[in-house]
């Protein structure tokens, strides 16, 4: 028996549930289990998923058996129903500073929650914010394989809802075959057309990393945007049109991109969205390739909420385009203090060769770290950072007058401009 029991009980579901989870965590099967605690595996299954009411003795031995205990504070559950209502519409319409705020004094008494009847949402919860906000994202795959053990105790549309977020974390966990194969199997069976939308999204992101697949990350988006018109989810629709219009860039279709353009900046203004007025001059700053829009791209940043890998990755570069060598430097030390989870390998290694750059880019060091980073983002298909990547190999092999090796990398970035168009 446990010692110590000061608080009663919740009802046997809930005490059922939690005896699963933590079970499951544990890796303890139910016939080892029924061994531990002389009941039968059968009516333990039974007990776990609520389909029998037992006696609170009962239950207290299975408790005892993993050495658990409830936990209970009538205004900490109180604070967590409220929250509870409150952060979801929160992070809905992009709010994720306040929904980090929200999330504090939960994150502060987690030790209480992860005890407390609240168990199964409070998993949910941080699971939701960590996907989204990134703060706290050590955690994130204690929370993800919690919540996955969990899924049978899910009504269907938050059986659903937890598949989105499945496919995101996979996404953000740089994870992309498995991603891109979740996502697949989820798009023939979703059927909350909104969360399809997420989906097609998400896709299209994932293609787009891949030149060979543009056309199809652009079908992706469109059905994206399509589905989340359809719900007046105007917001997401015009984000979806902020990375549609990087597809267009990189098909070289610019009267669309213009177009696309031309209304996102709109919308940015009439909504004060700053961060979608931020991608869409970044977005002109890649179409130009001018100067100018690269300091337009710099100006609106400060607007920019989100200190994410694309944030750091293009003001970096920026600043290294416009030769400010030294802001460019302390952007990367900024980088590397940010202690971001989700880099992708390919980003961090493009920001080393930029660092190296800076520190000296006539050493053959840098000329070989060059090389081998170009041929990294060939062999990944990576139009943007082959594009990069290839522009500083060429230069330093001109200037150490290399023209043979520079033609040929510039003849391969001739072909896959072909392959895109």
């Amino acid at each position: 028996m446990r010692r110590g029991i000061v608080n009663p009980l919740p009802n046997y579901i809930t005490v059922g549930r939690k005896i699963f989870l933590v079970r499951r965590q544990r890796d303890i099967t139910l016939r080892d289990f029924s061994k531990m605690t002389g009941l039968s595996h059968s009516n333990i299954h039974r007990i776990e998923h609520g389909n029998v009411h037992s006696k609170d003795e009962t239950l207290e031995k299975l408790l005892g058996a993993l050495n658990l205990d409830f936990l209970s504070d009538e205004s900490k559950e109180i604070l967590f129903d409220s929250i509870y209502q409150e952060i979801f519409p929160t992070i809905l319409y992009f709010d994720y500073a306040k929904a980090r705020e929200l999330a504090a004094p939960l994150i502060e008494d987690e030790s209480f929650y992860l005890k407390s009847s609240r168990f199964l949402e409070y998993h949910l919860i941080m699971f939701m914010v960590i996907i989204y906000t990134q703060s706290h994202w050590e955690k994130v795959d204690y929370y993800y394989e919690a919540c996955e053990i969990m899924e049978p105790f899910y009504g269907f549309e938050r059986r659903e809802w937890f598949k989105l977020m499945k496919a995101m974390y996979l996404f953000k966990k740089n994870r992309e075959k498995e991603s891109l194969a979740f996502i697949n199997e989820q798009l023939e069976i979703m059927k909350s057309t909104h969360y399809k939308a997420m989906l097609y999204y998400l896709k299209g992101e994932l293609l787009l990393k891949d030149y060979t697949q543009y056309n199809a990350a652009l079908e992706n988006f469109d059905a994206s945007q399509k589905y989340f018109e359809e719900h007046s989810s105007f917001r997401r629709s015009n984000h979806v049109k902020a990375v549609k219009q990087r597809a267009y860039i990189y098909l070289y279709r610019f009267d669309d991109f213009n177009r696309y353009f031309n209304q996102s900046l709109q919308y940015a203004k009439q909504s004060g969205d700053f961060e979608l007025y931020y991608y869409s001059h970044l977005n002109k700053a890649i179409y130009h390739n001018l100067l100018e829009e690269y300091e337009k791209a710099l100006e609106h940043l400060k607007y920019c909420k989100t200190r994410n890998e694309s944030y750091y990755f293009n003001r970096i570069f920026a600043l290294y385009r416009l030769i400010r060598d030294d802001e460019a430097s302390r952007e990367i030390a900024k980088f590397k203090r940010a202690d971001l989870n989700v880099i992708s390998p390919l980003t961090n290694a493009f920001i080393s060769l930029v660092e190296k750059g800076i520190a000296n880019d006539m050493d053959d060091t840098y000329m070989e770290a060059c090389i081998a980073f170009a041929d990294q983002a060939i062999a990944e298909k990576n139009y943007v950072l082959i594009k990069n990547g290839v522009s500083l190999l060429t230069r330093i092999l001109k200037i150490k007058r290399k023209y043979k090796e520079a033609y040929q990398y510039s003849a391969k970035m001739l072909q896959i401009v072909e392959t895109i168009n």
